[in-house]
Order: structure tokens, then sequence, then C-alpha cells
């Protein structure tokens, strides 16, 4: 590699960390553009070496690229008839896919320098968090007062907590992989930094009000330490896992919902009691369309409103809250199966990997993290998710010994 390439990578990835740096403590939206920009400015110099892997184990992107040709074709079907969720998936995933092969590929010394810096600019965001989770949100709140329109002021601050609990879901994300990439090094500084990147983390998933992030927080950590203990082989794991909770997402959805008794569920929070009424909607429509689904972003246009313990909700609002389900509802079995598949055959991929502990464990965090995040609160194809997870694995895959 030229000195000329290497300053040019060096340039693309301090620009684009500090970008989503920046997008995380903005509610994570834009981290789709800088983690997709990562892929597509550094497509030159990856094209061939990704190429080349690409060859070399041809099965899990085969099956994910038919799982996403798929998904697309299926908004012929489909009651919503914009195009825009078909292309997001079509364009962006390979570039997210190649900024992780990125940080894989990069030397040590470049991965080192990265994800310090990386690890700067989380800390930065870890203060921030904590500061709104301690303080009722004074930053986000006079800036979104700033942005808003007269008039819009009455429910201005959950609208904030909404924001700060989807930055959240970004952060820890990506967090989780840096805190693991201290924890391997010497020093009470680094167990110090590891430290508040995790308190930031769980401070603001429990003062922004979205349950899922302190579920996904406490499974990642979980995964996390399996990964660490046992290696690639927890991490192949994670991947079967994975695979089966969207394969079989009808069944034990539908136990669940026999489970719990009307009582049970009238007494339950509110958010979790809607989640129960919005998977039986789904189920039901599954079984209206099991084999090829309902088409994509077909669930912006079949809830219908409903009245729940005297709130008005949606029974579909915008996505199954279970990323199963999500699937098997525009996709149908034909989608579901070719998801799993490529879900399964990363994990074998991952099985057979070189990877030392601290690289499977970051990996973990991110992918569990994540995977809580779709199956029980965001929906399945939200690309700022998507580049979350990207900048979360490629976190992961440049922690180096």
């Amino acid at each position: 590699m030229t000195r000329a390439v290497a300053l040019y990578e060096a340039g693309v990835w301090r620009a684009m960390l500090v970008l989503t740096a920046l997008f995380v403590g903005a509610g994570g939206l834009g981290v789709s553009t800088s983690a997709g920009l990562i892929g597509l400015l550094l497509l030159p110099v990856l094209a061939l070496p990704a190429a080349r892997a690409l060859f070399a184990a041809p099965l899990a992107p085969a099956l994910l690229a038919a799982a996403l040709a798929w998904s697309a074709l299926s908004l012929v079907w489909s009651p919503y008839d914009k195009p825009d969720q078909a292309l997001k998936l079509i364009l962006l995933t390979p570039l997210y896919i190649l900024a992780v092969f990125a940080a894989a590929q990069a030397s040590s010394e470049a991965a080192r320098s990265r994800i310090n810096w990386l690890i700067g600019l989380m800390l930065i965001v870890a203060v921030y968090v904590l500061v709104e989770a301690l303080f009722n949100a004074p930053v986000a709140l006079w800036v979104k007062g700033l942005l808003d329109e007269p008039g819009q002021a009455i429910d201005l601050h959950a609208r904030t907590m909404i924001v700060l609990g989807r930055a959240t879901t970004g952060f820890l994300i990506i967090a989780g992989p840096a805190a693991i990439a201290l924890l391997t090094r010497d020093g009470l500084g680094a167990r110090a930094g590891a430290a508040l990147l995790l308190v930031g983390a769980l401070a603001g998933g429990v003062a922004f009000g979205i349950e899922a992030n302190v579920f996904a927080l406490t499974a990642a950590a979980a995964a996390a330490a399996l990964a660490w203990r046992f290696g690639e082989r927890a991490l192949g794991a994670l991947c079967f896992a994975a695979a089966a909770s969207i394969a079989a997402a009808p069944l034990y959805v539908g136990a669940l919902i026999a489970l719990v008794p009307d009582e049970l569920a009238a007494s339950l929070p509110l958010s979790w009691h809607m989640r129960l009424e919005i998977w039986t909607y789904a189920l039901e429509q599954i079984a209206a369309s099991p084999l090829i689904g309902n088409g994509l972003d077909s669930a912006r246009v079949l809830g219908e409103d409903a009245v729940l313990r005297g709130e008005p909700f949606n029974t579909l609002p915008l996505h199954a809250h279970n990323a199963g389900l999500h699937i098997w509802l525009e996709a149908g079995f034909v989608g579901a199966a070719l998801f799993a598949a490529a879900l399964a055959a990363l994990g074998w991929r991952c099985m057979r990997a070189s990877l030392f502990p601290a690289q499977a464990a970051g990996a973990a965090f991110a992918g569990t993290a994540f995977l809580a995040t779709v199956l029980v609160g965001s929906g399945v194809w939200q690309e700022w998710l998507h580049g979350c997870l990207a900048a979360g694995l490629a976190t992961a895959l440049m922690i180096r010994r």
C-alpha cells in the first residue's frame, strides 16, 4: 500500500468516525450515512480484496444477497408502493459490509490508531448521554426547542426522550466493543474509560424510557462474556440463535401469547401489553399470506387504529416490534428461510474464523445488542440501525492484541 492510499484511508476513517459520533448523539439516524460512506469511499481500495474474500467464502454472502433480492422483489405485491426501502436494502447493505471488511483488513498499526480515535469520540458521547440522563436532557431540550417550529412545544419533552432513547441504542451498539477494547489494556485509565462507556449506556437505557435498551445492554453483556470465554464457538452459536429467532418467530411468539392470560397482560406495563396486541395482529396478517408475505413495507399500511387501556395505538405501528415476525409478515416463509440460512452460514463461518477473545466478545456485543433491539423494539429494516451494527462490528474487528 502506498503512502497516499494509507493517508486517504486514514482520512476517510477519521472523518467518518467524527460524523458517526455526532450522528449518534443527535439520535442515531445519520449513522446510515457515515457508515455507508466508509464503504463507498474505500470501495476503490477494497474492491479487489473484497472480491477475493467473496469468492473464497461465497455461501453466506450469496444467501444474504438472495434474501435481500427477495425482500426487494416482494414490493411488487405490497400495498405500500414506494421503493425507498428496497433501494436502501440493496444499495446500502453492501456498503456496510465493506466498512466492516475494511476494519478487518486494516494493519495492526492502522487499526489501533482508528480505534483510539473512536474510543475518544465515544467517551465524549458517553459524557453527553450521562449529563442528559442525570439532569433531564437539558442540552437536547434546548437544541430541539431551537429547531422546532412554533406551536410544537407541547410534546417537546416526549419527542426529545424518543430521540435520546434512539441515541442510546446506537451508542450502546458501538460503545460496547469500544469498552471491551479498553478492557484489554493495562492501567486504571483504561478501566475507568470502559466503565464510563458502559455506565453511560446503562444510564441512557434507564433514563429515556425505552425498555428495549436495557434489555439489549443486558443481553449484549452476557453474550460478550460468553464469547470472551468460548471465542468463535460462542459467536457462531449466537448466529445460529439469531437464525432460529427468525425462522421460528411465529411459533415462539404465538406460544408466548397463548401462555399470557388476559389478566396478566392487563397488569403489564402498557408498552408490553401493546406489544402483545401488535404481535397478535401481526400473526393474523402472516396467516393471510404465509408463503410469500404481504410485501416489503406492508406493515406501514396494514395496521388499524385501536384503544388499549384507554390509550389509542395502532395494531401495526410501522413494524411488528419483532424482527422475525416482521420478516415473516413482509417476506413470508421464503424470506424468513433465506435470512435464517444466511445467518446460519455466517455462524458456521464464524466458528472457523481466527479471532481472539476480545474480538469475538466485541462482535458478540454489537450483534446481540442489535438483535435484542430488533426483537422487541425497532424495525428490522431500519438503515440507521444497520449502520450502527456495521460501526460496532468494525470497532470489534479493529481490536488488536
